[in-house]
């Protein structure tokens, strides 16, 4: 109903073919763009809020705010365009678990809305994050390129935009053909790891495992194997997904960190 009454506010023919693909909505909503308004906004903001307008489901619940709430339990998509380089974050209010039916549609209608106004990228798959806790508004507020908010289901619903150079870590064959290995200088100290790492045993051609997936590698054992002349450690073809989500997380992390310290 929304996407007729923007039609007809335009003047837009009443006899157009009905479509309710996300393609065809999105390419009525970039029609629709307001290039002529005082602030100038990127297509990328455009198409998140957008997205986020069409696919809240409406709700007589009283409306649980954002504001002030401390969250840690995040979604991310990871933008990679011609234009765009970045991670677009989504929190919802009082939520462990997001909706993911609802962030689904929310993404397919940005890619949508990309494609229709002919941006190229990558289209990855969202990630779920683990975050420090953060006043997620007042930090989106200060320190993401744009957030948009709406009401879900009752909950308050709020996407954010942290651009940033994206790291794909460079993974090289290992000994096997099962497994990768990653350089001990793209490893975060102190920090839990989102997958099994390995040391690579090559007198027996063996893997031991070093540091189990969701526990933390410490800069004293990062230290001890430079000091023996280890420069790698080894992980499976399989959780090379699982190091965008780490990459994702300590670089959000470190935003967190620093922005907590400023307050």
């Amino acid at each position: 109903e929304d996407l007729k009454k923007n039609a007809s506010d335009n003047n837009k023919p009443s006899d157009d073919p009905i479509d309710d693909s996300p393609e065809a909505e999105q390419i009525k909503i970039s029609r629709n763009l307001n290039l002529g308004s005082e602030k100038k906004i990127t297509i990328l903001e455009k198409g998140s809020m957008e997205s986020l307008e069409l696919s809240i489901r409406k709700s007589k619940l009283k409306t649980v705010e954002l504001k002030d709430e401390k969250i840690s339990n995040v979604s991310c998509i990871v933008i990679e365009s011609s234009k765009f380089s970045g991670y677009l974050i989504t929190a919802m209010a009082k939520t462990i678990v997001i909706d993911e039916n609802f962030l689904n549609l929310v993404k397919i209608r940005l890619f949508a809305f990309l494609r229709a106004n002919g941006e190229e990228f990558n289209e990855n798959d969202s990630l779920n994050l683990k975050l420090q806790e953060v006043d997620f508004e007042e930090w989106a507020l200060n320190e993401a390129e744009f957030l948009k908010k709406s009401v879900h289901d009752g909950n308050e619903v709020a996407m954010a935009f942290f651009p940033t150079l994206i790291k794909n870590t460079l993974l090289e064959q290992s000994a096997h053909i099962s497994m990768m290995k990653i350089s001990l200088t793209d490893l975060k100290e102190d920090t839990i790891v989102e997958f099994d790492l390995y040391i690579h045993l090559e007198r027996n051609n063996k893997y031991l495992l070093y540091t189990p997936e969701k526990s933390i590698l410490f800069g004293e054992q990062i230290k001890r194997l430079q000091e023996k002349g280890v420069t790698h450690l080894h992980l499976r073809v399989e959780s090379s997904e699982s190091l965008k989500k780490y990459n994702a997380q300590n670089y959000l992390n470190d935003k967190i960190k620093s922005f907590n310290s400023k307050k």
